[in-house]
């Protein structure tokens, strides 16, 4: 069940031109609850909007929560807040962690594909599968390596397990998802 958590505002730093990453702690010093990669808290923000948004540090960490938002022009004003009046020192109100995108126990393969600031999920699953010494790749695509948030982090995590593809914002210059796709091994998990 879904604890709800007072989080501290300790880092907030501009990724790209559109993302920034947002690092809480616990607001009082508590453990915080352990969570599983491609997991996500739901923030009530004081403009009275829910917004989840995925955890995408490693998994095994216990004093701190990693998460990155992307400000949204045409949405409802949840990324705008983060964005424009989320600070260091800031107590923000939270439910979770919850998980609706957890790795396959059973996959003996583990192939993801995600663009943009998909890439939070999927940066906490490369932290656990590296550590289970799993087969992974990641296919990551942005407009450009400029606008790549966690690049090299990616790189760091994901090492020769990861392709990258700027697309320079015409999705038919992007993943070749036919090509990546054309294979499908026995035991493979596509996220």
């Amino acid at each position: 069940m879904a604890q709800s958590l007072k989080l501290m505002t300790v880092q907030v730093e501009q990724l790209t031109p559109s993302i920034k990453k947002f690092v809480f702690a616990s607001a009082d010093d508590s453990r915080l609850p352990v969570w599983e990669a491609g997991a996500h808290l739901i923030f009530e923000l004081p403009n009275g909007l829910h917004n989840s948004y995925s955890l995408a540090n490693d998994p095994a960490e216990r004093g701190r929560y990693v998460t990155a938002v992307l400000r949204e022009t045409k949405g409802h004003g949840g990324s705008a807040y983060m964005h424009d009046a989320v600070k260091v020192g800031d107590i923000l109100k939270v439910t979770g962690p919850q998980n609706n995108f957890p790795l396959a126990k059973d996959a003996t393969k583990h192939l993801l594909i995600g663009g943009g600031i998909g890439i939070t999920p999927l940066l906490a699953m490369g932290y656990r599968l590296r550590e289970m010494r799993a087969d992974y790749h990641l296919h990551y695509c942005t407009k450009t390596a400029q606008d790549t948030a966690f690049m090299d982090e990616v790189k760091d995590v994901f090492a020769n397990r990861v392709t990258f593809h700027h697309d320079g914002g015409d999705p038919s210059r992007g993943i070749k998802l036919a090509e990546v796709l054309r294979t499908q091994e026995p035991g493979q998990h596509l996220y």
